[in-house]
Parts: structure tokens; sequence; C-alpha cells
């Protein structure tokens, strides 16, 4: 994927170690239970907002 620009979401990491796989083999995106249970929209609008306000320069889709 990487060699024709393509960007990779995992979904489904619900563990440290399937985390630790998906970093080391440079996966662009993750989802699931290990990064954060499913919310309604507007809790992750909040969560979100209050992340990006702490520090402006963060990308809103982060990398690893």
């Amino acid at each position: 994927a990487g060699e024709l620009d393509i960007k990779v979401i995992a979904e489904g990491v619900e563990k440290a170690e399937q985390m630790n796989y998906l970093r080391a083999r440079a996966c662009d995106y993750a989802q699931g239970y290990y990064i954060n249970k499913p919310l309604p929209a507007n809790e992750a609008t909040e969560i979100l907002s209050e992340l990006y306000s702490v520090n402006r320069s963060v990308d809103p889709s982060p990398r690893w």
C-alpha cells in the first residue's frame, strides 16, 4: 500500500501487541478498543476539540 501511496487503516485493534505490530509495519491509522471504546458523535467531537485546542500544530489525523 505504501508504494502505491494508499493509506492503511487497521480495524479491531484490542491489544498493545497488535498496536506494536502495526507500528513496526508503518500502518498509517488504527481503530479499536485499544485506542478507545465507541463513543457517541458529540463525545468524540468534544475529545477531539480538546486535544486540538491544546496544541494547534497537531495534525487531527495523527500518524505514528
